[in-house]
């Protein structure tokens, strides 16, 4: 097993190629995600307040689910979710914020 970063709060059974980075498989969800910034989430865009709040709820979630699959497991569960929330409620509005500055997709209404 590897410790998942340098925090040691995520431990990655499996994938991970290189000590101390994230599984591969991760990077390929973390990938797609970034590709359905513009598309899926893009009424999200102009509710930066709600997209940290979805961020803050989901992405505690989606660990959860992947710890259920055995892909993941947490050194400190409540630390963990916690640390996950915090990052995905400050991440989401930004990588949002971004994906509308250079959105790929459809002309910008600004």
């Amino acid at each position: 097993m590897v410790r998942g970063l340098a925090s040691g709060l995520l431990v990655y059974p499996n994938g991970v190629l290189v000590r101390g980075a994230p599984p591969w498989w991760l990077l390929a969800l973390w990938a797609l995600f970034a590709v359905q910034l513009n598309v899926l989430f893009g009424w999200l865009k102009r509710r930066l307040l709600l997209a940290a709040a979805a961020g803050a709820l989901a992405g505690p979630l989606s660990f959860r689910a992947g710890a259920a699959l055995g892909a993941v497991q947490f050194a400190n569960p409540v630390l963990s979710f916690v640390a996950i929330g915090a990052g995905w409620a400050v991440l989401m509005p930004l990588m949002l914020a971004l994906a509308r500055r250079w959105n790929g997709v459809h002309a910008p209404s600004d």
